[in-house]
């Protein structure tokens, strides 16, 4: 269960339940969100809000990962992240106006749909009023399965011998290293695709 809570008013405006259907091996999800009537087992109207926004007003630096276990892991390692909600094929349900004017940093998941959506994040942060400043985290040559994330990297870490502080510096080595996306590099990655 993933609580979407809002920073002011402490309300649900969206709550996403994964689970697995009896008798099935594939995940499913739910949505709900909070009223003055109370939860509402449906998708809110209008944008949906990004995971983790009580964090997210104080920060200067944000990570954008996929998944809200992603960000969940991020967090317990001492950064501030998010991301939004559907999966990797709703960029453009998303409210992105937390972000705006901030650094943010996109790591995509190891496989297409990832690379894909952090491409339409990264186009929706630069069409902002006060557009974010987009770093991308390049995890090319860190040997992740298909679809890894930041928890297979720390999976690895700790594997080996590592600590929870070693995963924490890997991953700063990772922020550290993030290079800047422009507009150019956009085309440039449609020209590619």
């Amino acid at each position: 269960i993933n609580r979407y809570t809002n920073p002011d008013t402490k309300n649900l405006d969206l709550i996403t339940i994964r689970y697995i259907p009896r008798g099935e091996n594939k995940k499913a999800f739910l949505q709900a969100h909070q009223t003055n009537k109370g939860i509402v087992p449906k998708r809110p109207a209008g944008l949906l809000p990004l995971f983790n926004r009580l964090r997210l007003k104080d920060a200067d630096t944000v990570i954008f990962a996929e998944g809200e276990g992603c960000v969940r892991r991020l967090t317990e390692l001492g950064f501030t992240a998010t991301t939004g909600a559907g999966g990797s094929n709703n960029a453009a349900g998303q409210d992105y106006s937390p972000l705006s004017g901030k650094t943010v940093i996109l790591w995509a998941d190891n496989d297409h749909p990832g690379q894909k959506y952090m491409e339409q994040v990264r186009e929706k942060l630069l069409e902002l009023e006060n557009p974010a400043t987009v770093l991308s985290i390049d995890i090319t040559g860190l040997e992740l399965p298909e679809g890894g994330d930041v928890k297979d990297i720390c999976e690895k870490v700790l594997s080996e011998g590592g600590t929870e502080e070693d995963c924490k510096d890997y991953v700063r080595s990772l922020v550290d290293d993030a290079s800047e996306v422009n507009a150019l590099q956009c085309l440039e990655d449609h020209l590619q695709d």
